[in-house]
């Protein structure tokens, strides 16, 4: 949808051209494809997960003219990010912004879970006001001190109040972990940081959340997955946002 919020014409010109949702009368609403993700190192790790979904996107039969740009710096939380994520959003126009909040690191740094909460409100607001949308990329637990059932509390809230999509990575690792335990979707050691897997498995539950379909049969990384590996994936990918939609059990 980037090039048509890029055009020249006027609010009039395009009050008649579009109905009340500002889709052309007669028209398939258009795909987003323009995407700025926002996060710390479980993006950015190996190629980064914004330029697997990316590889994803440009692998459909019919690529779009598709954008994807990040903010991300090591070792912080979403709260560090907002200045810069503000900036971004001030320079160019994005469809969607993929937050993604390392709530197990809370903990370490004095914050309580609740501040996640104060810290979507503040990203909802500035991105809403780009004319954007706001993703969720809901991340995985990897301390004690974090579970998965915190995470996806956190988000219903943020769902529930903000009428935010989320994208359900955690409960997609949770699936891998489960039935593929021998990927390791998870690098070893507490960091938290994802595998080379894990970083794949992390697009394709973005793609399949920002787009409602399917990544199987799309792109996957040849150099470190073989094709049934990959759809392997790529299946609990959907699955994951089948579960989330389907309103996801807590515990």
């Amino acid at each position: 949808m980037r090039t048509l919020r890029r055009s020249l014409a006027g609010p009039l010109v395009l009050a008649l051209l579009t109905g009340a949702a500002g889709v052309a009368v007669g028209q398939e609403p258009a795909e987003p494809d323009s995407f700025l993700f926002v996060g710390n190192d479980l993006t950015s790790s190996n190629d980064g997960v914004h330029e697997e979904f990316e590889r994803l996107l440009t692998s459909e039969d019919e690529p779009g003219d598709t954008w994807v740009f990040r903010v991300l710096q090591a070792n912080v939380t979403l709260e560090a990010l907002l200045s810069m994520a503000e900036y971004r959003l001030s320079k160019d126009d994005y469809d969607m912004v993929i937050l993604q909040e390392d709530l197990p690191e809370y903990p370490l740094k004095g914050m309580e879970l609740e501040d996640f909460l104060e810290t979507a409100r503040e990203f909802d607001e500035i991105i809403r006001e780009a004319g954007a949308e706001t993703v969720f990329f809901m991340a995985w637990p990897y301390r004690s001190a974090v579970s998965l059932d915190d995470i996806v509390a956190l988000h219903r809230e943020a769902e529930a109040e903000l009428g935010a999509t989320i994208a359900p990575v955690g409960l997609a690792f949770a699936r891998a972990e489960e039935e593929v335990p021998w990927m390791q979707v998870l690098a070893m050691g507490s960091n938290g940081h994802p595998g080379l897997l894990g970083t794949y498995l992390s697009a394709a539950t973005i793609y399949a959340t920002v787009f409602d379909r399917s990544p199987e049969g799309l792109y996957y990384p040849e150099a470190y997955l073989d094709e049934e590996t990959a759809a392997t994936l790529q299946r609990i990918a959907r699955e994951a946002v089948q579960e989330w939609r389907a309103g996801a059990p807590v515990g």
